[in-house]
């Protein structure tokens, strides 16, 4: 099956999905401005418990704002802590479409947009990370950099053999690394050359990436999807060596069709299931508790460890969540 076949039937499961989790709502209004500040749409709501995997103790989750206005398809949303900024992807149409509406908005932490469409002339935008000035984005089959103070473009690198560019991370020393999700493939962009840093089905269809230190901490959505993209198992949190490649795992057993990670400030990791619907904390150990559950569709989040404050992309309803967890 090719890559558009694939791509149209992950489309179709999004919205049958969409249609029965998220009760079938319109999809939001992406004919706005490009250039505004615009006021969110803000809720409060009581603490949630959220029930614990393994044997970890039970945490609760407070909901305290909502953006949904404009967005459309968010799928990474990515702290910046230069700029204090939050930057979010839009696929804004088809998953695989080079169809040039994909853009980046720019929040701030307590929820207000300060630019709905900050950057412009993308495709499907999906993973974020910042390097410097730079703000490096994953974008079906090239990497793209945009200028943090501008928001333009100023490079777009083609990666030869992607199939399906998803999260991206970057390491001190400039490195760029892309996960193709469906080509089982993770992707580096070292000294102005793109190459590939590791590949084949022992990386269970990498999807989030996260440099810490030496390592490549791999959210892994699952071994062999279907057309559906369920999986015959579960993927698995686990590192790469970024000198040898050498793969270890983390988590105990094999855990959810894994979206994001973060660090949590306390040497493990916050993940989020998307089909699962579910934001899940990892300790060092690999002990394992949920910290919130929604729909599916809960995308690449971002993580900001001094306010313990998970900020979730919901893609299918094409809104973005301010959650503050307790870990």
């Amino acid at each position: 099956m090719n890559i558009k076949s694939v791509a149209t039937l992950l489309l179709m499961s999004w919205i049958v999905v969409a249609g029965a989790s998220c009760g079938g709502g319109k999809p939001a209004d992406t004919t706005g401005e490009t250039s505004t500040t615009q006021e969110t749409t803000t809720q409060k709501k009581g603490s949630e418990d959220a029930s614990a995997t393994d044997s970890a103790a039970q945490a609760g989750a407070k909901l305290v704002w909502e953006v949904s206005e404009g967005l459309a398809k968010p799928e990474c949303a990515y702290y910046d802590a230069d700029t204090n900024a939050i930057y979010v992807s839009n696929v804004n149409g088809f998953p695989t479409d080079k169809d040039g509406n994909g853009f980046i908005s720019k929040i701030s932490t307590d929820g207000t947009v300060i630019a709905l469409r900050w950057a412009l002339g993308l495709d499907a935008p999906k993973g974020l990370r910042a390097h410097g000035k730079t703000l490096w984005v994953a974008d079906i089959d090239q990497i793209v950099a945009i200028d943090l103070d501008s928001g333009d473009v100023v490079k777009r690198v083609p990666v030869e053999g992607a199939e399906f560019l998803n999260d991206l991370a970057t390491a001190e020393d400039g490195t760029v690394y892309a996960a193709d999700t469906l080509g089982n493939k993770i992707f580096q962009y070292k000294d102005g050359a793109v190459s590939e840093f590791g590949a084949g089905v022992e990386l269970e269809s990498p999807n989030g990436l996260l440099v810490d230190g030496d390592r490549l901490i791999v959210a892994a959505w699952g071994l062999e999807p279907n057309e559906n993209f369920q999986t015959k198992a579960p993927g698995n949190l686990y590192s790469l060596d970024r000198t040898s490649g050498k793969k270890t795992a983390i988590t105990k057993k094999p855990l959810g069709n894994l979206d994001g990670v973060e660090l949590d400030g306390q040497g493990g990791y916050v993940l989020t299931d998307f089909l699962a619907g579910k934001v899940l904390a990892v300790s060092a150990d690999g002990a394992v508790a949920e910290l919130h559950g929604t729909d599916a569709g809960a995308a690449d989040h971002a993580y900001l460890i001094e306010k313990k404050l998970v900020v979730l992309p919901h893609m299918l309803s094409s809104k973005l969540f301010g959650i503050e967890v307790k870990q």
